[in-house]
């Protein structure tokens, strides 16, 4: 195969069907989250997640995006 060739299709081809196929993939509107219980940064008390837990996800819902945390020990 020769090199025009490739750069056609390594350059215009598979871009052009990674993006048309791109429209039918759908990202979840839900971003899980893992953290540890470090207080006051992060925290697992229910109204009170800590500093960093409501940061991060006021940022998500800026987003428009939920957050789901996993509280991991």
């Amino acid at each position: 195969m020769g090199c025009m060739r490739k750069c056609f299709i390594f350059g215009w081809c598979i871009p052009l069907v990674l993006f048309l196929i791109s429209g039918f993939v759908r990202a979840s509107d839900t971003l899980p989250l893992a953290s540890g219980d470090w207080p006051p940064y992060t925290q697992n008390v229910p109204g009170d997640y800590g500093l960093t837990t409501e940061i991060v996800s006021a940022v998500i819902a800026e987003m428009g995006m939920h957050t789901e945390v996993q509280w991991l020990p």
